[in-house]
């Protein structure tokens, strides 16, 4: 049986990952906290070389999905410091932990589509675009991609670069869905069915991806083994939305009306006017297509938070 370390087993996509992976009929080791999903856990800090080194020798994995890190943007701005610690440093140890172990397992690192930053334009960014980041957690995310680069063009660890772009599903923290659902979900509990919403910037565009289908891709680059070796894919669901859109989309899936109030506080530093991958490139090595809708994904982030 293949075996798959996954290192931030308990965050947000861990979770998921390591269910598709099990599903897959792979043996996971998952590394985390205290609750580390069942199975093979570790509680593991993942700047900590030795322990790193000894379990990968231990456990020699097939592939590594290294999902570790600070995965906030808004704390970055605020607290750049640990970002770059986590994000960095904790991709570097692995990374170099790997190089010693003497086992050689594919090792695919969680990057962003935000480290493409000002190559972003007015349409879908593919993967040859430079890396330009506009805010801290960017930086942290193109560093962690360029690490994996270098890793690989030394020969020392095969790295696969899964650019992430906006995924989101029911629990998610710091996520605009799941903020909107929970102050929409206490209007209805209240029997209210209209009122005003600070809200920030409406006018960004994201593409926004249900998080099982971003498991999936991960999965899939995981499974193409050495084809998806050095390589850097886009994750991204293939249109891009406004805020204002998801707003009305809310309206109609809860019932309640909107006044979306704009406040300055909730406008970020720095943000991305569009944030859309070109997915052509995991397209042809997996076949890997998104299958759930947004509209899918939104209702079921409501209909949770309504039900908590």
């Amino acid at each position: 049986m293949r075996t798959a370390l996954v290192t931030g087993a308990t965050g947000f996509i861990g979770r998921h990952l390591v269910r598709r992976l099990r599903e897959g009929g792979w043996r996971v080791v998952a590394t985390g906290g205290p609750d580390t999903p069942a199975g093979e856990a570790v509680a593991l800090d993942i700047r900590d070389r030795e322990s790193l080194l000894a379990l990968i020798r231990a456990k020699e994995p097939d592939v590594i999905h290294h999902l570790a890190g600070q995965s906030l943007p808004a704390l970055a701005f605020a607290e750049a410091g640990p970002t770059l610690a986590a994000n960095v440093l904790g991709t570097a140890v692995l990374l170099e932990a790997v190089r010693d172990s003497g086992v050689a397992p594919l090792v695919v690192v969680a990057c962003s589509g935000t480290a493409y930053g000002a190559s972003l334009g007015q349409e879908a960014v593919r993967e040859e675009a430079a890396l330009l980041p506009l805010t801290p957690y960017a930086v942290s995310k193109a560093a962690q991609d360029m690490l994996a680069f270098a890793a690989h063009r030394a020969g020392s660890v095969r790295t696969v670069r899964a650019r992430i772009f906006n995924t989101t599903g029911p629990g998610k923290q710091g996520d605009v869905l799941n903020d909107l659902a929970g102050r929409m979900a206490t209007l209805a509990r209240n029997g209210v069915r209209e009122g005003g919403m600070r809200v920030g910037n409406t006018a960004s565009r994201r593409a926004i991806l249900d998080v099982e289908d971003l498991a999936e891709a991960l999965f899939l680059l995981g499974e193409a083994g050495e084809a998806a070796a050095g390589e850097a894919f886009n994750i991204s669901a293939p249109e891009a939305v406004t805020v204002a859109s998801l707003i009305r989309c809310l309206e109609r899936v809860s019932g309640i009306a909107l006044r979306p109030e704009p406040d300055p506080a909730l406008f970020r530093p720095a943000d991305e006017p569009l944030l859309l991958g070109d997915t052509t490139r995991i397209r042809a090595l997996t076949g890997w297509k998104p299958r759930i809708s947004l509209d899918s994904t939104i209702r079921h982030i409501y209909e949770t938070v309504l039900l908590n």
